[in-house]
């Protein structure tokens, strides 16, 4: 019987383990060849290579079909996503918001028209928006884009009493990244009580950076998950750099709230769900944390996370683009057009709930 249960497993867990071995090769294979391939495109379309940021929006694009039929894509001489005003925008006064952020803000995936940013000018009539976010930023990326670029006439136009900066958990994780498919990112720290770049400037980005590929294949393999699940040392690593990150965050809030009082305008924070974040998990905590961290420097933090998780899972389909659109070109997760919308709507609702606020936007007496 022993005999034969050696035969068994033999003509069984040989071939068996020859076919895994084989599949793992294979697919290590095909993850590195579209990993080579990928590049040397830039990580964004429609971008320049910046000293300071790492890249910003290509000035003076004017495209009617950039993401789909009718979904068009305009920058102006800065390099800022513009949009059609609003009818009573134009009226605005100094009842101005810029929107800070990264892509989902940007608005990549819908039309200029379709934007966050556009649709607060719907919700708040006599309110301007001007969009300063950029596709894949960081809420490190866009503090110093509106460090630079966000003065008194941010966006060639007048003072601004409110500045938004509305971000995801992705962004502000980005803190930590070195580099972003070959453009290299400011690396912040904080140095004698101040938030500092210690990287600049940024180089000119590269074509191909193979020890990248190289570890992101290796990353995303089965043996390394396998590894990673039975150790436990992804898990804690990342657990480290997110809190790390958060951590970062706080530190660059607390800069930027100096910058926006200093300039006469008031920051106001907004966390944007994911669809990652729509049941209960880590994130939670550290944006609770967050949220009590801005409450004792009497920054409002508005979390649309609790809003959603209300929300059938029929009807938050709608909010964001999913695998199966066309065109998705890798924007699945992104807020869809409705998504822009409500959005919008629930920033709305919260400024104009808001006397201070409400007042700045000429929203209130």
């Amino acid at each position: 019987m022993k005999r034969i249960a050696g035969y068994v497993a033999l003509v069984t867990v040989v071939p068996l383990a020859m076919l895994l071995t084989l599949e793992g090769l294979a697919s290590m294979a095909i993850m590195a060849r579209h990993a080579m391939e990928a590049r040397p495109q830039p990580p964004f379309p429609h971008v320049v290579h910046d000293t300071l940021i790492g890249w910003v929006g290509q000035p003076n694009v004017a495209l009617p079909n950039a993401f789909g039929p009718h979904l068009s894509l305009t920058h102006d001489a800065r390099g800022l996503r513009v949009h059609p005003p609003a009818p009573a925008a134009s009226d605005a006064g100094d009842h101005r918001i810029v929107c800070s952020g990264g892509s989902l803000v940007y608005g990549a995936g819908v039309a200029d028209s379709q934007t966050m940013c556009a649709d607060l000018e719907q919700a708040l009539p006599g309110v301007r928006t001007i969009d300063m976010a950029g596709e894949g930023y960081g809420i490190d990326q866009a503090y110093l884009r509106y460090q630079r670029d966000g003065g008194e006439r941010a966006g060639g136009e007048g003072p601004h009493p409110l500045h938004l900066l509305a971000f995801t958990q992705a962004d502000v994780e980005r803190i930590t990244r070195a580099s972003d498919r070959g453009f290299a990112r400011p690396s912040l720290a904080v140095r004698d009580g101040r938030l500092v770049a210690s990287n600049l400037p940024l180089p000119e980005p590269k074509s191909s950076d193979r020890w990248e590929d190289g570890s992101s294949v290796l990353a995303e393999s089965r043996l390394m998950r396998a590894i990673e699940r039975r150790t436990g040392w992804s898990d804690a690593s990342r657990t480290r750099q997110r809190e790390r990150a958060w951590s970062l965050a706080q530190a660059l809030v607390h800069d930027l709230d100096g910058l926006d009082r200093a300039r006469g305008s008031r920051l106001v924070l907004v966390y944007l769900p994911a669809l990652s974040d729509l049941r209960p998990g880590g994130s939670d905590a550290r944006r609770a944390a967050f949220a009590a961290s801005s409450a004792r420097a009497g920054i409002p933090f508005i979390d649309l996370t609790p809003a959603m998780r209300t929300m059938s899972p029929d009807s938050v389909d709608w909010l964001f683009i999913t695998p199966s659109a066309l065109p998705v070109r890798g924007l699945a997760g992104h807020y869809s057009a409705a998504g822009h919308r409500w959005v919008a709507a629930r920033i709305a609702e919260r400024l104009l709930a808001a006397p201070d606020l409400a007042r700045a936007i000429g929203g209130a007496p």
